[in-house]
């Protein structure tokens, strides 16, 4: 028998008292430790049907040992390199991966929790992938002692589709991640219907929800079990993720639930993160799927009735057509004032110089080639992104730049374009691409935020910038003409693990003591 199928064969137990029972498996990291691997643990109610477009419901009790073996399914979106659907609705999973499992509960390990990147359009909290918008290989971050947990949230119009009234304020991905530390209860007003999805039976709200918390918080309430320190626990993220991260810094929701925080190469500054135009975008979704849309109500109850895949194809149209990838981002993070209990309760910048936020120790920063991947995307074979995006590049140009509503967007998008693109060769375009949506998308913004988080925080705010160029990334895998950072795979090369190893030390450290 092989070593790694008898590792796999140990499957540790772990009991949540509120929950039930999980059955895991034992892995092992880059350098031979063993660790606890527990994937697909649902910490929500499937959204789907009736709980399409509503706040998140915590997951019922379950009887028997539940497996935790296998992630669960990503959420439904557009896998924009090969243009083809993958995911499902009922994807609000999380997984937890940690050196030691303690049955009596004795917690002392801090607690990382990662929340993925992608638009919020595409992604998921699965370990594995290249492009950095998926969960963080545990095989590195586990050569230390933390736990880790990463979680999947909805993406897209599942997630952040807005009436931009109290019967769909928005924000419903945000408050996804926001469960994974907080149980939040939807109370009805004042009626209820009955519901089954995948065997669990219970109610849903068809009056207008009111948000409450409970002190049955998922990570503070469970993941002592884990070995975890539910008073020491740091959540990170990488461009939406790491807008995420301080979307969460500033809602009122999470007061209280983390006490560190890592916003990897995203700010609620960045353009594509905030979004003013989400009831534009959900009222053009009705009016291709033909449904109603003078009545929230009944738009949504149109909408509720139509397959993923049909609301998700509305979404292809804009891949297919300008060759962008994650812009529009059009179904995204928007302030959500007509809750009775805001998620985002105004604009980020107001509520960080007026100081409602909450204050915790930062580490902020971007990479040196932060487009890289976007420029990529155009490059690649046989060129029909590139073919699209020269199609109408003004248009596109306006697009990346989040100005496709503004009046002034084209004028903009006609500037940036003579910045840019002026006398450019086809091969150029893409590196040139690249260097528009790494300023325009990521540098400038992250600067203003680390400057205003600097000067009104009470606590730290270290600032970084990673330039180190992995020795096989994407452009050597391509074989393209240029060099030009695209992103990296694992890291297998010596130089490539010592900076690897670097950099978990950097965060495991902050995330142990600050």
């Amino acid at each position: 028998m092989k070593a790694s199928t008898a590792i796999r064969q140990e499957r540790p137990i772990v009991n949540l008292p509120t929950l039930g029972q999980l059955r895991g498996f034992v892995a092992v990291t880059t350098t031979g430790r063993k660790f606890h691997a527990f994937r697909g643990i649902p910490y929500a109610l499937p959204p789907v049907g009736e709980l399409r477009f509503r706040d998140p419901i915590p997951v019922k009790p379950w009887t028997g040992v539940l497996n935790a073996n296998q992630e669960g399914s990503p959420c439904v979106q557009i896998d924009c390199i090969l243009f083809r659907i993958m995911g499902n609705e009922d994807c609000l999973k999380l997984n937890v991966f940690t050196p030691v499992v303690t049955p009596t509960a004795t917690a002392s390990l801090p607690v990382m929790v990662w929340i993925h990147g992608g638009g919020f359009t595409m992604g998921s909290g699965n370990s594995g992938g290249y492009d950095g918008n998926a969960g963080p290989a545990p095989g590195y971050i586990l050569n230390r002692d933390v736990v880790l947990v990463t979680l999947n949230y909805r993406l897209g119009a599942f997630g952040f589709l807005s009436t931009e009234d109290t019967e769909a304020p928005g924000n419903f991905g945000l408050l996804d991640q926001s469960l994974g530390l907080n149980d939040i209860v939807a109370y009805p007003r004042p009626a209820r219907i009955a519901f089954e999805c995948n065997g669990l039976t219970g109610f849903s709200n068809i009056g207008r929800p009111t948000i409450a918390h409970f002190p049955l918080l998922w990570v503070r309430d469970n993941i002592r079990y884990f070995g975890g320190n539910p008073d020491s626990v740091t959540i990170f993220g990488q461009s939406a993720g790491g807008a995420s991260v301080e979307f969460q810094m500033l809602s009122p929701h999470s007061k209280g639930l983390f006490h560190r925080a890592i916003a990897q190469s995203g700010s609620t500054r960045c353009p594509w993160a905030l979004q003013k135009t989400v009831g534009e975008y959900t009222h053009s979704l009705a009016n291709n799927l033909n449904c109603p849309t003078s009545d929230s109500r009944q738009l949504l109850q149109c909408l509720r009735r139509k397959s993923a895949r049909q609301i998700i194809m509305d979404r292809k149209k804009y891949v297919m057509r300008f060759a962008l990838c994650l812009w529009p981002v059009a179904f995204g993070p928007r302030v959500d004032k007509e809750r009775t209990s805001p998620f985002l309760p105004d604009d980020p910048e107001k509520l960080i110089t007026l100081g409602q936020f909450n204050n915790v120790p930062l580490i902020a920063g971007l990479t040196e080639s932060e487009g890289g991947l976007f420029g990529a995307t155009l490059a690649t074979f046989p060129g029909f992104n590139l073919k699209a995006y020269k199609s109408d590049q003004i248009k596109s140009i306006r697009y990346t730049l989040g100005m496709e509503k503004r009046e002034d967007g084209y004028e903009i998008a006609q500037k940036a374009y003579h910045e840019y693109f002026n006398n450019t060769r086809s091969w150029q375009i893409a590196i040139k691409y690249g260097e528009l949506t790494s300023d325009v998308g990521f540098f400038k913004p992250i600067d203003e935020s680390v400057k205003l988080w600097s000067k009104y925080s009470a606590h730290p705010i270290y600032y970084y910038r990673y330039g180190y160029r992995h020795r096989l990334d994407y452009g050597d895998l391509l074989q393209l003409p240029f060099k030009f950072d695209y992103g990296l795979p694992l890291a297998k090369h010596p130089h490539d693990v010592k900076v690897s190893n670097m950099l978990v030390d950097l965060w495991t450290s902050f995330a142990t003591d600050g």
